[in-house]
């Protein structure tokens, strides 16, 4: 509960965000996440079925959430699936401002501000890739995404970062 009370204290967490976690039950994390929902008063979502797991994330879209590792893999790589089958105005969207959000991300990283131009490549790419990509993946209300249980590709947390969804 301490740990709970800790987040609650670095984080806004309001009684109207959603929180969701797809760990195991009798996992540490799940056991911290309830903890959270406990103290915050924010309603702790579950998915209906493994196989519904996308789906529900899209339908909550939760302020929190809790992945393991191999689904932030899984998400990134069904990302990159299906903007090769899109169209070519697609694809050519997506080749161009995925470099202007890991610019952006990078800057920020680095404790930098990014300049003017990037800015405004970031805003368009914001509106034509980014926006509709974490809407895809039920990110619009995410603000606070957690990646658990083992190690993840620095790679793959760039692509989120770009995306505006930082891990």
């Amino acid at each position: 509960m301490y740990s709970a009370e800790t987040w609650k204290q670095q984080f806004i967490i309001n009684k109207d965000d959603g929180l969701l976690s797809v760990m195991p039950w009798g996992s540490i994390f799940e056991q911290w996440f309830a903890g959270i929902s406990y103290t915050t008063g924010a309603p702790m979502c579950f998915c209906e079925e493994p196989e519904t797991v996308q789906q529900n994330i899209r339908e909550i879209s939760p302020k929190i959430i809790f992945l393991a590792t191999r689904q932030w893999i899984s998400m990134c790589s069904e990302v990159q699936i299906k903007v090769s089958d899109a169209g070519w105005l697609k694809r050519i969207c997506y080749d161009l401002f995925m470099p202007v959000g890991h610019k952006v991300a990078e800057s920020k990283l680095a404790n930098q501000k990014p300049t003017l131009l990037w800015k405004l490549l970031n805003q368009i790419g914001e509106f034509t890739v980014f926006k509709p990509v974490r809407d895809k993946l039920g990110f619009t209300k995410t603000r606070y995404p957690i990646c658990g249980s083992t190690y993840i590709s620095p790679d793959i947390m760039r692509f989120y970062y770009a995306l505006g969804t930082p891990l």
